[in-house]
C-alpha cells in the first residue's frame, strides 16, 4: 500500500490518497485519516544494531556510506583517547 499524505501543519498531517499494490490483502482504510506528531522526550540512540541492517536501507550505498562515517567516526573518537 502506498499513502501520499497532505501536510497541514507541524505536527499534522492528512492521508489524501491510497494505492493498493496487493488487491488480495486487506488494508485498513486510511483515506482522510488525520495524523497527529507529538514531541517525546525520549529518541532512540543515533547509532542502534538497526541501522546495521542491510534490508533496513533501501539503497545499498547509502547503507554503506553510513557504515563508512561510522568506522570514520568511532576511529577518531579511540583516537582522541589515545
Amino acid at each position: 500500500m502506498l499513502l501520499k499524505f497532505r501536510i497541514l501543519n507541524r505536527t499534522t498531517i492528512v492521508c489524501f490518497e491510497e494505492h493498493y499494490i496487493d488487491k488480495e490483502f486487506p488494508y485498513p482504510e486510511t483515506r482522510n485519516d488525520t495524523l497527529h506528531f507529538w514531541k517525546s522526550s525520549q529518541l532512540p540512540p543515533p547509532y542502534t544494531e538497526m541501522k546495521k541492517k542491510r534490508w533496513l536501507w533501501q539503497n545499498k550505498k547509502d547503507w554503506k556510506k553510513y557504515k563508512e562515517e561510522k568506522k570514520t567516526y568511532i576511529n577518531r573518537k579511540l583516537n582522541e583517547k589515545q
